[in-house]
């Protein structure tokens, strides 16, 4: 689980990289990566006082049901959120060329 409003940084080696790193080796794995909650909510979600950036779920066992709802949650916005760019950009070319 990510948040989605990291904060990128400038300098090499920074939170936002090691986040990006954790993201790719994820999906070289086949583990699903799910954007979710701020990184306060994150934190609050998991009883901790901070801002947190990601969170790992080991084990879905006796959760199994859950976890697959908010997989197939995931691929819909997703999918969704993609459609809207394309969207975004079919406007923005249409209003450059008029």
């Amino acid at each position: 689980i990510v948040a989605p409003n990291i904060e990128p940084a400038p300098s090499e080696g920074s939170l936002d990289d090691k986040v990006e790193e954790i993201i790719a080796g994820a999906k070289a794995a086949a583990v699903p990566v799910v954007y979710a909650l701020s990184r306060s909510r994150l934190g609050k979600a998991l009883g901790k006082s901070m801002r947190m950036s990601a969170a790992v779920v080991h084990n879905v066992d006796g959760t199994h049901e859950t976890y697959k709802e908010i997989l197939e949650l995931g691929a819909k916005l997703r999918e969704s959120f993609a459609e809207r760019k394309k969207e975004e950009r079919i406007a923005a070319l249409r209003s450059g060329a008029a």
